[in-house]
């Protein structure tokens, strides 16, 4: 596969890991490593002079600009340390990044970038002239024979355009004659837009337009949408999109071109059912230059058509509306999908600032106050720190404002409702996860998170309901997910039998681990928790799991060194505090085992009936610290169950 020179540019290879800065992804052997925030801030650092020192003055700079007050040192070490973890390096015996006592670091491997290969011939000579007209230049002509050239036999894309007052016409073939709606629901995925003509300041759009138009999506009843943030890694032009239709596990995929001139923006796409190697639609659209936010509507109503859906335009309008686009200036709305575009880099803090200034000029638009919560409570998530738990309320209090104002679409409601769920505050989670199953009953993800909120909360009857439902509404969930309500219940073999059979991660090996450690096949349970390590040892799970293996093997000393030394870095989120209280149990330290299931506790994860009869928490039963530590969690269940069950 040839790679563009723009993508190139920001990928960047070392020992087994790739790193693409400008998705701010990290893999190792293809698999996705999370990292964020500082920890991927300091990696870039590295990553731009290898082999050179870059200091803790300069890191300071990356890291905080404009003279931000925080606690550097602290907070730098933190962050090199999370950074060594994920990579599974040692300050001790480094091999990739090498610590220079009072002065700074090094990154001590090679480094390397993908060999670009010239572009096609038709990208050589694709230019935007000054002034564009259909009489004078066919740019549309230009952008859809660009788009031809690139899309294999059957490839699949959709752009469309969309707001109030733009002109448009498109060319090729018309949309399908309308036809009874299909059985099954539709899954898509938006690719991100690719900028194709020569103002890099447009590259906001491929990211930040491609995240509006999936959230829009999510209003659609008959479709799943896949997370957008996904889709980002699908801007070479010349990937293989039957191979980006079976990755991100959809039956239809969008992507498209644009460029500008002076007076237009002009687009050029497919909509295309890879299932079927049908294209449904293609097109090339039109919008005033200065009129970004003319382009996401259109784009969802040609899907609409093409894929026969229910039309909910009333709420994606009130999402997007006349009145609150009338406030925008061409400027603030720029500054609200850059701000998007952010958000997709994993860069929340950045978003944040941008939806702060559009709401400053514009209160009223609901889009930007449900982008403003979201912001919030990601970079909260992204950098845990338990003294700002205010940030919460506050950002809650802004999707409560977007919803009141029927401008939160499910998308950005689910996504905010699993952080919060995760982060503790399961009763606020699952709040804004009920709003989005309601203003889409076929918003499969939301539901499934929706299980996960009830399964914290330890109401398994309600969170089994939702996860089944979320399957049958998109059954490829299963491939990407663990249904641990299962697990909770004590239903072992349904669990290993919902487990994903193709998409196989570190994370479902250690799942299978627990579940056959349950079921007392305590020999077979330590295989798989070894297989996970090995896999990805950076996996916090996966950490967990080698505790519980080294316990199995007898080296009991060497298991609890481990997780106390994950029991100091802390986690939020109070499911892994449970799988720690599991390990310390298993290897024989009570008093740590029961320490983690109160932090499980007050962190949300109240499943108190499975705590009585985990097979892990055995040699806890009896003692009477654990049915103090029960019979808080079944307090705080109830506390609950009023707020959720209404």
């Amino acid at each position: 596969m040839s790679l563009d020179p723009a993508f190139t540019t920001h990928v960047r290879h070392f020992g087994p890991f790739e790193t693409n800065l400008r998705t701010r992804e990290l893999r190792k052997n293809g698999s996705k490593i999370r990292l964020h925030g500082a920890p991927f801030e300091v990696l870039e650092a590295l990553l731009e002079r290898p082999g050179d020192l870059v200091t803790r003055e300069e890191l300071f700079r990356h890291l905080w600009p404009n003279g931000t007050f925080v606690d550097f040192d602290n907070n730098l070490n933190s962050a090199v340390k999370r950074l060594r973890d994920a990579l599974g390096d040692s300050a001790d015996a480094p091999r990739y990044i090498e610590t220079l006592p009072r002065l700074g670091y090094r990154l001590i491997v090679e480094v390397s970038e993908p060999q670009a290969v010239a572009p096609r011939p038709e990208l050589r000579e694709f230019g935007v002239p000054d002034v564009v007209s259909p009489t004078s230049y066919s740019l549309k002509s230009r952008l859809l024979r660009h788009l031809e050239g690139n899309r294999m036999r059957w490839a699949a894309t959709l752009f469309v355009i969309a707001g109030i007052g733009a002109a448009y016409w498109f060319t090729g073939r018309p949309a399908p004659p309308k036809a009874a709606a299909p059985s099954a629901l539709r899954t898509i995925a938006v690719l991100p837009f690719r900028n194709v003509s020569k103002e890099s300041n447009l590259d906001y759009l491929e990211r930040g337009l491609s995240r509006l138009v999936a959230e829009q999506l999510s209003f659609e009843r008959g479709l799943t949408v896949r997370s957008s943030d996904s889709s980002l890694r699908y801007l070479d032009p010349t990937m293989d999109l039957h191979a980006a239709a079976r990755d991100l596990q959809v039956d239809t995929l969008v992507r498209g071109n644009y460029a500008r001139d002076k007076l237009n923006i002009w687009l050029a796409a497919e909509i295309v059912d890879a299932s079927r190697n049908q294209t449904l639609w293609r097109g090339t659209l039109q919008a005033g230059a200065d009129s970004p936010v003319a382009l996401s509507g259109l784009v969802v109503d040609r899907v609409s058509v093409a894929l026969r859906l229910e039309n909910t335009i009333s709420r994606r309008t009130a999402a997007l509306s006349t009145n609150a686009g009338a406030l925008l200036s061409a400027d603030a709305f720029e500054q609200f999908l850059r701000g998007l575009a952010w958000e997709a880099d994993s860069a929340p803090r950045a978003a944040w600032a941008l939806h702060e200034k559009v709401l400053n000029s514009a209160p009223e638009f609901g889009l930007a106050r449900a982008h403003l919560g979201f912001a919030m409570i990601a970079e909260h998530y992204s950098n845990f720190r338990p003294q700002e738990a205010a940030i919460v309320e506050k950002a809650f209090q802004h999707y409560q404002r977007a919803v009141a104002a029927n401008s939160a679409p499910p998308a950005i409601l689910s996504l905010g409702g699993l952080y919060l769920v995760e982060l503790g505050h399961v009763d606020k989670g699952a709040t804004l996860l009920q709003h989005a199953v309601r203003l889409n009953p076929d918003f499969a993800e939301a539901h499934l998170w929706l299980s996960q909120a009830f399964r914290y909360a330890g109401m398994l009857d309600e969170s089994r309901v939702e996860a089944e439902l979320a399957m049958r509404l998109d059954p490829s969930l299963r491939e990407y997910t663990t249904v641990n309500t299962y697990l909770y219940r004590g239903e072992y073999a349904k669990f290993l039998e919902s487990l994903p059979r193709t998409v196989v991660t570190p994370r479902s090996i250690f799942y299978r681990g627990l579940a056959l450690y349950a079921q007392g096949d305590r020999e077979a349970a330590g295989r798989e928790f070894a297989r996970a390590y090995e896999l990805n040892p950076a996996l916090l799970h996966a950490q967990y799991g080698q505790a519980i293996a080294l316990t199995l093997r007898g080296a009991n000393q060497s298991a609890l060194a481990l997780l106390r030394r994950l029991e100091m870095q802390g986690h939020p989120d109070g499911e892994m505090q449970y799988k720690l209280a599991q390990a310390f149990a298993v290897a024989g330290d009570a008093d740590a085992a029961l320490r983690a299931l109160r932090m499980s506790v007050g962190a949300g994860f109240v499943c108190s009936d499975y705590f009585l009869n985990d097979p892990l928490l055995r040699t806890l039963r009896d003692l009477q610290q654990f049915q103090a530590v029960v019979q808080a969690s079944r307090q705080s269940q109830e506390a609950l169950r009023r707020v959720l069950v209404k």
